[in-house]
Parts: structure tokens; C-alpha cells; sequence
């Protein structure tokens, strides 16, 4: 936010007098990935997961509540009920350049992410060759990597909000 917007946006979001549709609508009009440091990355820790589209699977892009489910975030685990907000990058798959086998050990949360079987990845075998999440709530399971934090720098596009979370 303050890297798009300024210091004194980031606190008016942060207090709550900002809406995140406005503020998103500022981050877009002023996206330049170079404004950022290249040690500001999409994720908070050194790698990050994602999610991807695939054929024949429905992924409710549009609606955070569903979305949320689809990808088995958890939500409980949040602090703060005031600004849960989600929202999402889109970038070239080819910016990656450590996508890893993820495992039980990556997601932390055990019972919201079903990895891979432990066998050679096969093409015609699409569960061999990454890991899903547990999506809740009747949504169905998302396919999902792990791999090393990008540089927003490298983001061409803005994040885009989804919507506000329950």
C-alpha cells in the first residue's frame, strides 16, 4: 500500500478510514513495479504458495468467502476482523524459478492441504505432480505449489482485490 499509494494512505487503510476497493483502486492507477525494493516479495516469508488454473476445475475468483474456501485458507487464525481483506497476484508461471514438491511440512496446517503422492511425478498422473488444498465448504480442491518468494518488482500487473472476508 505505501510503496503504491504513500505513507499517509497506508495509515488511513490501516485505520480504516481508506476502503479497499478505494485503495485498490489507487494501487492500480499507480502500479510501477519499480517503486518497490527487491527485497519486498509477494509472500512474508522466503516462499510462497500458489494456486493455478486447470482444466476442468471451477475456482470462484470472485468471491472472496468462496475463494477463501476453495483454497482452504485459515481463516480463524487471523487477529483482525476489521480488515480481512483478500486479494490476489497474477504473474507468469515462468517467474518462479524454485517450485518445489510441497508437502505436509510446507503448509503447516496438515488437515487444509493434501499433498502429492510420494511416487515419480507421471503427466498423465495430475495428482502426482503437485499437491491440493482441502478446500471447505462443498468448493472444490485447488491445485497448489509451493516455490520461492518473487520480488513485486517482477509483478508486471497490481494486486487485484477480491473482496472483503466474513
Amino acid at each position: 500500500m505505501e510503496g503504491s499509494c504513500g505513507k499517509i494512505a497506508r495509515r488511513r487503510f490501516a485505520k480504516g478510514i481508506l476502503p479497499a476497493a478505494e485503495a485498490f483502486y489507487r494501487i492500480r492507477k499507480g502500479w510501477n513495479p519499480h517503486r518497490f525494493p527487491a527485497t519486498l516479495a509477494v509472500s512474508t516469508g522466503s516462499f510462497a504458495f500458489a494456486t493455478f488454473e486447470f482444466p476442468g476445475l471451477s475456482c470462484p475468483r470472485n468471491d472472496a468467502a468462496r475463494l477463501a474456501d476453495a483454497l482452504a485458507l485459515p481463516l480463524g487464525f487471523s487477529p483482525s476482523t476489521r480488515l480481512r481483506i483478500l486479494f490476489e497476484f497474477t504473474y507468469e508461471s515462468h517467474l518462479p524459478q524454485e517450485i518445489r514438491f510441497s508437502t505436509v511440512a510446507d503448509a503447516e496446517w496438515v488437515d487444509l492441504f493434501k499433498p502429492a503422492n510420494e511416487e515419480e511425478p507421471v503427466d498423465s498422473r495430475r495428482e502426482t505432480q503437485w499437491g491440493w488444498t482441502n478446500a471447505l465448504n462443498g468448493q472444490q480442491n485447488q491445485p497448489e505449489v509451493v516455490h520461492n518468494a518473487i520480488p513485486i518488482s517482477s509483478v508486471a500487473a497490481p494486486p487485484r482485490l477480491v473482496g472483503r472476508l466474513p
